[in-house]
Protein backbone atom coordinates (compact mmCIF):
# COMPACT_ATOMS: atom_id res chain seq x y z
CA UNK A 1 0.00 0.00 0.00
CA UNK A 2 0.86 3.35 -1.14
CA UNK A 3 1.66 6.17 1.74
CA UNK A 4 -0.21 9.70 1.28
CA UNK A 5 2.16 12.46 0.60
CA UNK A 6 0.51 15.85 2.22
CA UNK A 7 1.61 19.35 0.56
CA UNK A 8 -0.14 21.63 1.84
CA UNK A 9 -0.07 25.00 -0.60
CA UNK A 10 1.00 27.67 0.74
CA UNK A 11 0.40 31.53 -1.54
CA UNK A 12 3.96 32.95 -1.07
CA UNK A 13 4.86 36.51 -2.07
CA UNK A 14 7.57 34.71 -3.69
CA UNK A 15 5.73 32.76 -6.06
CA UNK A 16 5.01 34.17 -8.84
CA UNK A 17 2.09 33.08 -11.07
CA UNK A 18 3.29 35.32 -14.03
CA UNK A 19 6.44 33.80 -14.02
CA UNK A 20 5.05 30.32 -14.14
CA UNK A 21 2.78 31.33 -17.02
CA UNK A 22 5.81 32.64 -19.09
CA UNK A 23 7.73 29.46 -18.75
CA UNK A 24 4.10 27.84 -20.13
CA UNK A 25 3.17 30.18 -22.45
CA UNK A 26 6.84 31.88 -23.98
CA UNK A 27 5.62 36.14 -25.06
CA UNK A 28 2.08 35.32 -24.16
CA UNK A 29 0.62 38.88 -22.31
CA UNK A 30 -1.81 37.37 -19.85
CA UNK A 31 -3.39 39.35 -16.84
CA UNK A 32 -5.65 38.35 -14.45
CA UNK A 33 -8.54 39.54 -16.14
CA UNK A 34 -7.71 37.24 -19.36
CA UNK A 35 -6.44 34.20 -17.10
CA UNK A 36 -8.32 30.97 -17.41
CA UNK A 37 -7.82 27.42 -15.79
CA UNK A 38 -9.62 24.18 -15.81
CA UNK A 39 -9.84 22.06 -12.77
CA UNK A 40 -8.03 18.53 -13.67
CA UNK A 41 -10.99 15.97 -13.26
CA UNK A 42 -8.95 13.76 -11.42
CA UNK A 43 -9.36 16.18 -8.30
CA UNK A 44 -11.56 15.42 -5.07
CA UNK A 45 -12.91 18.59 -2.96
CA UNK A 46 -13.94 18.00 -0.05
CA UNK A 47 -14.24 21.18 3.23
CA UNK A 48 -13.16 18.92 6.56
CA UNK A 49 -13.56 21.42 8.98
CA UNK A 50 -14.46 24.88 10.13
CA UNK A 51 -13.77 26.18 6.25
CA UNK A 52 -10.68 24.46 6.13
CA UNK A 53 -10.50 21.51 2.98
CA UNK A 54 -8.49 19.10 0.94
CA UNK A 55 -8.16 18.37 -2.48
CA UNK A 56 -7.43 14.51 -3.35
CA UNK A 57 -5.81 14.03 -6.68
CA UNK A 58 -6.36 10.57 -6.83
CA UNK A 59 -4.24 10.13 -10.11
CA UNK A 60 -1.05 10.81 -7.74
CA UNK A 61 -2.52 9.77 -4.60
CA UNK A 62 -1.41 12.99 -2.88
CA UNK A 63 -3.71 15.54 -0.84
CA UNK A 64 -3.54 19.19 -0.41
CA UNK A 65 -4.75 21.57 2.40
CA UNK A 66 -6.47 24.93 2.25
CA UNK A 67 -7.14 27.05 4.59
CA UNK A 68 -10.47 29.34 5.29
CA UNK A 69 -9.48 31.78 2.96
CA UNK A 70 -7.60 29.03 0.29
CA UNK A 71 -11.45 27.17 0.49
CA UNK A 72 -13.01 30.38 -0.41
CA UNK A 73 -11.02 30.60 -3.50
CA UNK A 74 -11.17 26.83 -4.56
CA UNK A 75 -14.63 27.46 -4.70
CA UNK A 76 -14.76 30.49 -6.28
CA UNK A 77 -12.08 28.98 -8.97
CA UNK A 78 -14.98 26.35 -9.91
CA UNK A 79 -17.53 29.03 -10.79
CA UNK A 80 -15.56 31.77 -12.40
CA UNK A 81 -14.81 32.36 -15.91
CA UNK A 82 -11.22 33.81 -15.11
CA UNK A 83 -8.93 34.64 -12.28
CA UNK A 84 -10.64 38.30 -11.78
CA UNK A 85 -13.68 36.69 -11.40
CA UNK A 86 -12.72 34.39 -8.86
CA UNK A 87 -10.97 37.64 -6.87
CA UNK A 88 -14.12 39.60 -7.45
CA UNK A 89 -16.20 36.74 -5.98
CA UNK A 90 -14.15 36.49 -2.70
CA UNK A 91 -13.43 39.59 -1.73
CA UNK A 92 -17.57 39.95 -1.58
CA UNK A 93 -17.02 37.31 0.97
CA UNK A 94 -13.66 38.23 2.73
CA UNK A 95 -12.93 41.39 5.26
CA UNK A 96 -8.95 40.83 3.43
CA UNK A 97 -7.56 43.28 1.68
CA UNK A 98 -7.76 42.73 -2.30
CA UNK A 99 -4.17 43.32 -2.70
CA UNK A 100 -3.30 40.83 -0.06
CA UNK A 101 -6.54 38.29 -1.61
CA UNK A 102 -4.71 38.66 -5.28
CA UNK A 103 -1.07 37.86 -3.75
CA UNK A 104 -2.88 34.86 -2.15
CA UNK A 105 -4.47 34.11 -5.54
CA UNK A 106 -1.55 33.94 -7.28
CA UNK A 107 0.17 32.07 -4.97
CA UNK A 108 -2.70 29.26 -4.73
CA UNK A 109 -2.63 29.27 -8.72
CA UNK A 110 0.65 28.79 -9.16
CA UNK A 111 0.71 26.24 -6.69
CA UNK A 112 -2.36 24.27 -8.27
CA UNK A 113 -0.86 24.70 -11.92
CA UNK A 114 2.53 23.26 -10.74
CA UNK A 115 0.88 20.10 -9.03
CA UNK A 116 -0.88 19.29 -12.16
CA UNK A 117 -4.25 20.16 -10.43
CA UNK A 118 -5.28 22.79 -12.85
CA UNK A 119 -4.24 23.77 -16.34
CA UNK A 120 -4.05 27.41 -16.89
CA UNK A 121 -4.39 28.42 -20.44
CA UNK A 122 -4.77 32.13 -22.44
CA UNK A 123 -8.56 33.34 -22.92
CA UNK A 124 -8.69 34.06 -26.59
Amino acid sequence: MEWMETVVILAAPDILCEDWIQSKHPGSTMTESNIRFTISPHVIFQEVFEGDSILLDVSTVRYFAFDPLGTQIWQAMQKADNADEVIEMVAMKSDVPTDDLRLKFRGILSGLARSGLITIVPQQ
